[in-house]
């Protein structure tokens, strides 16, 4: 569920995920995105789930990233199950498959997601969105979008993805997927507040006019969402 920042907090839980499977971060096959070691990479949380759930089963370890391996093709069952829609696959850029898809698509598994029958929709979706609602700082840093919506209301859950894409599913009011046209994430927070306040109702979570700062730290400007 995380794309985390590298910090101490989210490596130590990467690490527990992989020593419950008697593996270690010699296992990962992240790569580098400039954070650090594979394991503080942003994605190393998948990649440890992955591992783990292979070792479990008894698949190989060291091809967990191979399209043909058990673990590749049970994410992907799974996502395209959540989605309801058959998805396009290919490569991500840390080695685990990514998945296309028009945005309601993704809409609809955000709102199976944080359905309260999402356990109909896909074995366990109930006890990964109880995960997230518990623990909203695991799935991204505080100050992030979907972070504070999570801490703000707790029918919610939200996720942000690759090219400032955001996804939010409510108990009882659906699913929206956005993204940023030109991938600037810097639109996340005030488009993401924005969409939730007119669908959801939910309130300001503090971040629908960021503050733009100076070399100096100097509040110059803010950046909004605006209807059209």
């Amino acid at each position: 569920c995380s794309s985390h920042d590298g910090s101490t907090e989210y490596v130590r839980l990467v690490r527990e995920i992989l020593e419950s499977a008697g593996l270690d971060e010699a296992a990962l096959q992240t790569g580098s995105d400039g954070q650090g070691t594979p394991i503080q990479h942003q994605c190393s949380g998948n990649h440890a789930l992955g591992l783990a759930w292979a070792a479990v089963r008894g698949w190989p370890t060291a091809s967990y990233c191979v399209a043909e391996n058990p673990v590749q093709q049970g994410m992907n069952a799974a996502v395209a199950q959540a989605v309801g829609a058959e998805v396009m696959i290919a490569p991500d850029n840390c080695g685990m498959s990514t998945h296309q898809m028009t945005l309601s698509n993704a809409a609809t598994a955000f709102a199976r997601l944080a359905s309260p029958e999402a356990d109909t929709f896909l074995e366990g979706l109930g006890t990964v969105a109880a995960a997230m609602r518990r623990h909203p700082e695991l799935i991204r840093p505080r100050g992030q979008i979907d972070a504070e919506l999570m801490a703000t209301d707790p029918q919610l859950v939200a996720k942000v993805g690759a090219e400032a894409a955001l996804g939010i599913g409510h108990s009882d009011l659906g699913g929206i997927a956005l993204r940023v046209l030109d991938g600037g994430t810097r639109a996340w927070g005030p488009a993401g507040s924005a969409v939730a306040a007119e669908w959801f109702s939910t309130d300001s979570t503090g971040l629908e006019q960021p503050a733009l700062l100076d070399a100096h730290g100097r509040p110059i400007g803010h950046t909004a969402a605006r209807w059209e």
